[in-house]
């Protein structure tokens, strides 16, 4: 037998598949999320930054849903729009969108004829980017409906509180964006 065993009596056991078993979590009586006790998270400004992004966005899906219109697309339409010629790396790496999410997004754009794809002249690598006749439309006819929806979600400040507010986090973006860890 020594030797001549075949692959398949070599061939390693098959070890089963064993389902993991979630551990039970203690929810509060009647799942009420207002009950849950989050004060750990109190100190924590990611926490607020995250919860403030995830309303904000919930918000714009909400009222814009119907427009085929998110926070992402229309970041990258004005932004676009203010830079025509931006290469589409220098456009990803400014709206922190990935490579690989970023030419998904400009796939999209391209398909509902909002935006143009030239190759550079000066890098055969990238292409830049500007706005079709149609893009700059859309832009243009969404604006007020966004600036509305903006001052709806920041009603709860005041006009002061709302000029802190914009002046803190432009402090803290840019003061995280020069930190290294």
């Amino acid at each position: 037998m020594g030797r001549n065993r075949s692959k398949q009596a070599m061939a390693k056991p098959v070890k089963k598949a064993v389902p993991k078993v979630r551990k039970a979590v203690a929810v509060p009586a009647g799942d009420d999320l207002a009950a849950l006790d989050l004060s750990a998270l109190d100190d924590l400004a990611g926490y607020f930054v995250r919860m403030v992004q995830l309303r904000m966005f919930q918000l714009f899906h909400d009222r814009f849903a119907d427009a085929r219109m998110s926070p992402g697309v229309y970041c990258a339409l004005v932004v676009i729009g203010a830079n025509p010629g931006v290469r589409a790396g220098v456009l990803g790496d400014a709206l922190m969108i990935r490579r690989s999410n970023m030419t998904k997004l400009l796939d999209a754009l391209e398909r509902r004829s909002l935006v143009k794809r030239t190759p550079s002249d000066t890098d055969r690598r990238s292409v830049e980017l500007s706005l079709t006749d149609a893009g700059h439309k859309l832009v243009a006819a969404i604006k007020p409906d966004i600036m509305a929806h903006e001052s709806f979600a920041l009603s709860v400040l005041s006009v002061h509180e709302r000029h802190l507010f914009f002046g803190l986090l432009g402090k803290l973006n840019e003061g995280i964006r020069t930190l290294k860890v």
